[in-house]
């Protein structure tokens, strides 16, 4: 009787540090389940690392490892959907390229998928991070009910994905916002002694070779994060900046975040105000000018 296929999917950008390391757990995970054949199918999201040579090499070291190739980035969603369509398995298992995922969980989840589960999810139960950090942000999480069935509703059409996968997603988006929220409470406490212990810049001397032409630098950016972190790393470590960034519809909520941003020395000007002014002396002035999307 022929073996069952396991497919291990791992979607990875930038992972030069990771790749090699998760490829071989999985690798020494699947050959303690000798009842299964498996293949290993990788899908780099265009790095811009040493990720693919590496790839490369790992691919011609063992045959049921396979590496796609994105020609773009085409975000973080459609290159994993992409990965899994291309597997050839009887089953498909997907797996962070970071160890968010502990590849020790594949022999439970396919002991569930032998028991007839056309689906098998993992939950967290515990977080590394503080209990109260973890509960605040579960806690946001469950209180924003109307915003999150909307938000659901918002990806399975414009993604194409299932319920469970778009609420999935929208956890974990929600808890990470949530997490945004207590970083921005937190600015107060920043100072250029400490900021260095939070941010890590890459590629620094980039933005110090243009802000040294003193014709001004202009940065767009989108909200991916706390974006007055970034704000703060440049101010805090000597590189002047002013951004310009939406109005928040609530005028009070306004009020409190540009407080916060004042104890950063942070200037910000709102769109549909004297932005494109504020812009100009902003570059005049040689600052770093920073749109938010």
């Amino acid at each position: 009787m022929a073996k069952k296929t396991v497919s291990i999917m791992i979607p990875c950008y930038n992972e030069e540090e990771n790749i090699a390391a998760i490829t071989d757990a999985v690798v020494k995970q699947m050959e303690q389940l000798p009842q299964y054949d498996y293949e290993v199918v990788v899908i780099d999201n265009c790095s811009t690392d040493n990720t693919r040579p590496l790839l490369r090499e790992i691919c011609a070291k063992n045959k049921k490892i396979k590496a796609i190739f994105n020609v773009k980035n085409f975000g973080q969603f459609n290159s994993p959907y992409y990965g899994l369509c291309q597997t050839s398995g009887d089953c498909a298992i997907s797996i962070c390229a970071d160890f968010q995922d502990p590849v020790e969980m594949i022999p439970e989840f396919l002991k569930y998928w032998e028991e007839g589960y056309q689906i098998v999810c993992g939950v967290k139960k515990s977080s590394r991070e503080r209990k109260c950090m973890f509960r605040l942000r579960t806690l946001y999480y469950r209180l924003i009910k109307k915003q999150r069935e909307r938000a659901v509703r918002q990806m399975m059409d414009g993604l194409g994905i299932s319920e469970a996968e778009a609420r999935e997603t929208v956890r974990l988006s929600f808890i990470n916002l949530g997490r945004n929220i207590l970083e921005i409470l937190y600015m107060p406490n920043l100072n250029k002694d400490n900021i260095g212990e939070y941010i890590s810049f890459e590629n620094r001397e980039y933005i110090e070779s243009a802000v040294a032409e003193g014709k001004g630098v202009v940065i767009y950016t989108a909200h991916i994060g706390t974006w007055e972190w970034l704000s703060a790393a440049f101010l805090l470590t000597g590189i002047p900046a002013t951004a310009i960034a939406k109005k928040q519809p609530n005028e009070q909520y306004t009020r409190v975040i540009d407080d916060l941003r004042a104890t950063i020395c942070m200037e910000v000007f709102s769109r549909g105000s004297n932005e494109l002014l504020a812009a100009a002396r902003a570059l005049k002035a040689g600052k770093l000018l920073g749109f938010y999307l």
